[in-house]
């Protein structure tokens, strides 16, 4: 077994960032076409955090690291990759049905 990457403390502010995922609320700008770069860039972003948290976590068992190291990498790598992983697609086709709709109306 190695030495803990962090300390029981940090640990416990460590679990916080999984509240990240509340970022995912966000969705309605897709729904109205607005921000799209932003969106995307905060999708992208996040969900990388994520599976690297849930890549970490499984170094950090392969390590030997105590559960308190795992943990938080667990939480926040689930959260975040559930989270935005789950709605990424639902983002991309919302802004295409926002750009679909705009078109049309510039049609019009």
């Amino acid at each position: 077994m190695t030495n803990a990457w962090f300390s029981p403390e940090f640990a416990d502010s460590l679990r916080w960032l999984s509240f990240l995922s509340l970022l995912s609320l966000l969705a309605v700008y897709p729904l109205r076409g607005r921000h799209r770069t932003a969106m995307h860039a905060i999708w992208t972003a996040a969900l990388a955090v994520g599976v690297l948290c849930l890549g970490a976590m499984a170094l950090g068992v392969v390590a030997g690291q105590p559960r308190f190291v795992i943990g938080p990498l667990a939480a926040i790598g689930v959260a975040l990759s559930v989270a935005f992983g789950g709605t990424f697609a639902a983002l991309r086709s919302a802004y295409r049905e926002a750009e679909l709709r705009r078109s049309i109306a510039q049609d019009l």
